[in-house]
């Protein structure tokens, strides 16, 4: 995950959003077998990824050498998915070379 989702609720701090996205996301990828689940805690809500958040994937991905990625589609409305996508794709293809 690039974000831990703390920016998702105006009655829950930040830190206990945070953990408790993380938690929902660790008991998920175990119904799915996924033996580990990687946060790089980017502020969530943000608008745009630096290249430091592209190499910190890419060296994810190498490191992990997943078979597959899961990451919201570039149709979802919500723009900071659109920019997740872009980010994960284009790190995506530079990890491979």
């Amino acid at each position: 995950y690039i974000t831990s989702g703390e920016a998702g609720s105006q009655s829950i701090s930040k830190g206990e959003l945070a953990a408790l996205r993380e938690e929902e996301a660790c008991q998920s990828a175990s119904y799915l077998g996924v033996k580990k689940v990687e946060f790089l805690r980017a502020n969530d809500g943000l608008t745009h990824f630096t290249e430091k958040h592209r190499i910190q994937i890419i060296n994810l991905i190498r490191a992990v050498q997943p078979d597959i990625i899961f990451v919201h589609g570039a149709c979802v409305l919500n723009v900071n998915y659109h920019f997740r996508f872009a980010t994960i794709m284009i790190a995506g293809s530079r990890a491979l070379n």
